[in-house]
């Protein structure tokens, strides 16, 4: 609230999920009470509750938390026992009766250990490899949701939400929630505790590890900064494979400071395009490549908070250069073949983080600067002539018809004209297109919430509408103002409606002048 311009915390929320469909993703409701009391917000089809939105008390919403709770290990087996260390522990085991559709019903047994499960028959006298799969937190999945999910409605603080979330073992999560005088922040889900950062280790090795102690969780309440930030960042000792840290960096960069800030602010923040990645990287490559890439190199240092069309262009050709360059370090550390079966599954986007690391020179160990060089020297001319709307972003696209997929005429209906959307992989509006088997999925923000706790209601845009046909009400709204940054309100009937009025980003009073 100390660096609110209105007194009272404020709350902006967007997922980063599938975009580029017709109907969206997620929806936005409204559930009010004759007492008052009321629930409104974005849900994601098939999950209970809200998943960021407001109560008349509380606001909240979350990012993914990346927690090191799950791991895929090759464990040794006989005889339905599994080797620890150099000591042959018996596995549990339980049936599970399941119906075939048009067959009879058939009976699995289900062999455990610790927080997982084998993925095949321990049963034989030959001692053999099985894959296991351990996910901490998955023992008691029920509840943990009415524990952590259902007190959102019955407490109104902050520190009410936080002590709940700790109840949520099974997903991890970062929740940032506010209520009229209070911030706070929390890691969800479980993690081991004597896990020495990520990498191969024999799954014998691992044993039963212990939790994280709860003392240890990560959480913050009302930390001196004024603010809380989270975009996928890693958290020390929680996580391992956490997103590239360039939008955590910039959000707190803006967040920032000693002004105080207002709704329109926290918008502006949540559009801005600048590009860390671009900046970090073209301060080592750029007078390691040829004299043609020195205005892309000159736009990632002087770059504003708005793409300008050339912007664009650069953007598009320094992620061209970006995934050229990691695929062949990649290629030169863990082998071409293998690269190119992982990229399909976004391999170099869960290593960017640490890959950047050494292709900013942080390493040398791994990679010097005439090792990168020669990788810069083979890169450029690929990229220079890739095409420009293949490569991870900017993203421009059509928002398709999950049913047509874009097949069919603009004027048909069905999908919209191809359309720029703001932003790019590494900004705060990050927008990314990326390949998963063999099919283009275009990321981004499914929607944006914005809440000022001294006020009733939300603000809000949400792109496709709720209907899935194409004459329904509402099918394919809200394209534009989620393009340009307009909010619309969304406020309780009893709430005074004099301010209700969209606002389009970039219109704070600084702006407006």
């Amino acid at each position: 609230a100390g660096r609110s311009a209105s007194g009272s915390p404020l709350l902006m929320s967007e997922f980063h999920m599938e975009v580029a469909r017709f109907p969206p993703v997620a929806h936005i409701s409204m559930t009010q009470l004759d007492d008052g009391r009321y629930l409104q917000g974005v849900s994601i089809p098939g999950l209970p509750l809200v998943s960021a939105g407001r109560t008349e008390s509380l606001a909240w919403g979350y990012t993914f938390g990346h927690a090191d709770n799950v791991d895929i290990t090759v464990q040794r087996c006989r005889a339905g026992e599994r080797l620890v260390g150099d000591t042959w522990v018996p596995l549990a085991s339980h049936e599970e009766t399941v119906g075939i559709r048009g067959g009879k019903a058939e009976t699995w047994t289900v062999w455990k250990f610790g927080h997982g499960v084998v993925l095949g028959d321990p049963t034989g006298s030959q001692e053999r490899p099985i894959v296991g799969m351990e996910w901490r937190g998955m023992e008691d999945v029920a509840n943990a949701l009415v524990h952590s999910a259902l007190p959102i409605l019955e407490h109104g603080s902050v520190e009410r939400a936080i002590e709940a979330h700790r109840h949520l073992t099974n997903c991890s999560l970062a929740g940032v929630f506010a209520d009229r005088e209070h911030i706070g922040w929390i890691q969800t889900g479980r993690v081991a505790l004597h896990r020495a950062g990520w990498g191969p280790r024999p799954g014998w090795d691992l044993g039963d590890d212990p939790d994280i102690p709860e003392a240890d969780r990560p959480m913050k309440l009302d930390p001196p900064e004024g603010f809380v930030a989270s975009a996928n960042e890693a958290c020390p000792g929680w996580t391992s494979f956490a997103e590239p840290r360039y939008r955590h960096e910039r959000l707190r960069e803006l967040l920032g400071g000693t002004d105080l800030l207002t709704a329109d602010d926290l918008l502006r923040i949540s559009y801005d395009e600048y590009d860390g990645c671009a900046a970090r990287l073209m301060a080592v490559w750029g007078e390691l490549l040829p004299a043609e890439a020195a205005p892309m190199a000159e736009w990632a240092a002087s770059q504003s908070p708005k793409l300008s069309a050339s912007g664009r262009g650069h953007m598009a050709r320094f992620h061209a250069l970006h995934t050229e360059l990691s695929a062949r370090y990649i290629a030169s550390s863990v082998g071409m073949e293998l690269h190119s079966r992982a990229s399909d599954t976004l391999f170099d986007f869960v290593l960017q983080d640490s890959i950047d690391d050494v292709l900013a020179l942080e390493h040398p160990e791994h990679l010097d600067r005439e090792g990168l060089a020669r990788l810069l020297a083979d890169a450029w001319p690929v990229a220079a002539a890739a095409p420009t709307d293949r490569v991870a972003g900017p993203v421009r696209a059509r928002f398709a018809n999950l049913v047509t997929q874009g097949k069919l005429p603009a004027w048909v209906g069905m999908s919209s004209p191809p359309v720029d959307l703001p932003g790019g992989p590494t900004s705060l509006l990050a927008s990314r297109r990326s390949v998963f088997g063999g099919h283009d999925v275009i990321t981004g923000p499914a929607f944006h919430i914005l809440v000022d706790m001294a006020e009733p209601g939300l603000r809000y845009n949400i792109c496709g509408g709720a209907s899935e046909r194409r004459f329904g009400p509402g099918y394919g709204a809200g394209l534009d103002a989620y393009l340009t940054g307009e909010l619309l309100p969304l406020r309780p009937s009893t709430a005074p409606a004099a301010e209700d009025q969209p606002t389009r980003e970039g219109g704070g009073a600084e702006n407006r002048a």
